[in-house]
């Protein structure tokens, strides 16, 4: 089990390594539709709805994806045992991205997995109203809350911030988890559930980027950029530097 990067903390772009299961560099031709998946196992990534990649904002050239409706935009793949983060057994992971919200006031799902259809699953979110991030998920019928723990966020409109999922371990505590803004952890709250509790598979499952839990839940108004998840590895445990090249460069 690996529990931080193993070159340190490097601001530039990691080297693409077998951990990444998915890697969205968001770079593409203006208005294009098609999210390429640069992982070393590539996932096939379907737009819907009016989502795409622009050029007239982004963190890293050339673009990024633009998700502008709410509700109908985001980014889905089929079922795939990479969205099984922690492969059942409290194992490190790591998502992270960088983001722009167009609209702060509202709820923005940054990436989720679940059955579609169903209400629940797994979801990474902001709340406009309560200045929270919310990472929460449920039993496979989206019925009961196995965990859900919240970071104060209060971003300013459109202005990139990098974000950072990590589970570190299997514990029961806080300290077995981290959210980081900007590369500074966040204080985290448990609302439900426990800390130790694994993540589930979800039947028939798709992962969904600009909407959490499974093309079901809250979406973004906003741009994503440089999306990352890396399973078996817990990329940072402290406060950091955020990567200043795409992963790879």
């Amino acid at each position: 089990m690996i529990h931080s990067w193993m070159f340190g903390n490097k601001p530039q772009g990691w080297p693409i390594d077998a951990y990444m299961k998915l890697l969205l560099h968001m770079d593409g031709a203006d208005q294009s539709t098609t999210f390429t998946d640069s992982s070393l196992s590539p996932h096939t990534m379907t737009a819907k709805g009016a989502a795409k990649l622009v050029t007239a904002n982004y963190y890293f050239p050339p673009s990024s994806g633009l998700f502008v409706t709410g509700g109908a935009d985001y980014v889905e793949s089929a079922d795939s045992t990479d969205w099984i983060f922690d492969a059942g057994n409290g194992s490190p992971f790591t998502v992270d991205f960088w983001m722009r919200i167009t609209d702060i006031s509202s709820i923005s799902g940054f990436f989720g997995y679940g059955t579609k259809g169903i209400a629940g699953g797994l979801g990474f979110y902001h709340n406009g109203a309560t200045n929270l991030i919310y990472f929460v998920f449920t039993n496979d019928t989206g019925a009961v809350n196995l965990l859900r723990f919240t970071a104060p966020f209060s971003p300013t409109q459109n202005v990139w911030y990098h974000l950072a999922l990590v589970r570190i371990d299997s514990g029961n505590s806080a300290s077995s988890w981290r959210i980081f803004i900007d590369g500074m952890s966040q204080t985290l709250t448990l609302v439900q559930g426990s800390w130790s509790a694994y993540l589930v598979a979800y039947p028939g499952g798709v992962f969904t980027l600009a909407m959490e839990s499974g093309a079901v839940g809250y979406t973004m108004k906003g741009n994503i950029d440089e999306f990352c998840v890396s399973k078996g590895i817990a990329r940072w445990t402290n406060n950091f530097t955020p990567p200043t090249k795409p992963y790879g460069a």
